[in-house]
């Protein structure tokens, strides 16, 4: 038999993070740590996440620049409050290129800490075994960053034969880069990250989410 149908499959996320050190992509993509998000359709204080992520040893070692590491987002009693403005200027304090060592990463975290700006629903998991099979299994080489990562992990699971996500799931690269870039400029100029906003704007226990299966936002 198939894999079992589930009501209510988890939901896999695009989540963009506050990244430190700065980039050298020419659309500015590694202004900010990419992983990929998975948790259920419904959530409450006691919920918790899965992220896939490729990380810098190096970038996170103590005083690296990375800012999305194992002991800043795994806690589940992290204190909730605005996050940094991905719009600051990057502080430059990654090490050199030659220390630098990609590799995979895996977390159990709540949906929201401190360094995650904003979040793109991009599909339902039909297959929660098949997709973490797939996802664990994309290399990370050496020239790897966590941007390039979360676009070989989509193409994977659109090119698995088995499966693993829903029917109505996006898993285009261009489309989901191009939301999830459009949609944190857009917080940003809503001043959602540098405290301009008027008070009660944002709820800011939850992560900006856009859902591009529907096209529209459901946190803001």
């Amino acid at each position: 038999m198939g894999a079992t149908v589930r009501r209510n499959k988890d939901r896999l996320y695009v989540g963009l993070y506050v990244r430190r050190s700065a980039g050298k992509m020419a659309g500015g993509e590694e202004r900010y740590h990419w992983a990929l998000l998975r948790g259920p359709k419904f959530e409450d204080e006691d919920t918790l996440y899965k992220k896939y992520q490729a990380i810098d040893t190096a970038e996170n070692a103590p005083g690296g620049g990375e800012s999305s590491t194992s002991s800043s987002s795994s806690s589940p009693t992290q204190a909730r409050a605005t996050p940094m403005s991905p719009l600051s200027p990057a502080v430059s304090t990654a090490p050199t290129a030659s220390l630098s060592t990609w590799m995979y990463d895996e977390q159990t975290i709540p949906p929201y800490d401190l360094m995650l700006l904003a979040r793109v629903l991009i599909g339902k998991i039909r297959n929660p075994m098949r997709f973490e099979d797939v996802v664990r299994a994309v290399p990370v080489p050496a020239n790897r960053n966590s941007f390039t990562w979360v676009q070989a992990a989509l193409e994977a699971l659109a090119s698995d034969t088995i499966g693993p996500m829903g029917k109505s799931s996006n898993l285009a690269w261009p489309a989901v880069c191009s939301a999830a870039t459009e949609y944190i400029d857009q917080k940003a100029t809503e001043h959602r990250y540098d405290g301009l906003a008027p008070v009660g704007q944002f709820d800011f226990s939850k992560p900006a989410t856009f859902d591009l299966l529907l096209g529209k936002e459901i946190v803001p």
